[in-house]
């Protein structure tokens, strides 16, 4: 089974509670959770957020060896959020060296995103 972390801004976080469409992202992000899983993922999600920085995700990245890390797009289509990403980027690659970054463009493409660098 094929294992995947999958990363991206906590939906509680001020910065995404500011977007118009928040309460449904949350929703698309629960139903992504339960198909990335039914669909025999070993998948872990972790939730970053600027104001406490992505330590969840290297604390992740030392549970396991991961096949691919899937790095979210609430946080890499925010031109407001570059650093961040970087930090993001970085502690993935640093992380995970050698394993493919995978990259999705809403919560509700989080599994096709998965499915495309890791085929089961």
């Amino acid at each position: 089974m094929p294992s995947v972390l999958i990363t991206g801004l906590d939906s509680n976080s001020p910065v995404a509670q500011r977007y118009p469409e928040h309460e449904a992202l949350k929703k698309q992000l629960l139903e992504s959770e339960r198909k990335v899983h039914e669909a025999g993922y070993d998948a872990k999600f972790v939730y970053v957020r600027p104001d406490i920085g992505v330590e969840p995700l290297k604390q992740a990245l030392k549970e396991k060896e991961w096949d691919t890390v899937m790095l979210g797009a609430g946080v890499r289509l925010n031109p407001s959020m570059t650093e961040f990403w970087e930090e993001m980027v970085n502690a993935a690659h640093l992380g995970a060296p050698g394993k493919p970054l995978c990259f999705n463009s809403s919560p509700a493409d989080i599994l096709e995103a998965v499915q495309r660098i890791c085929p089961k």
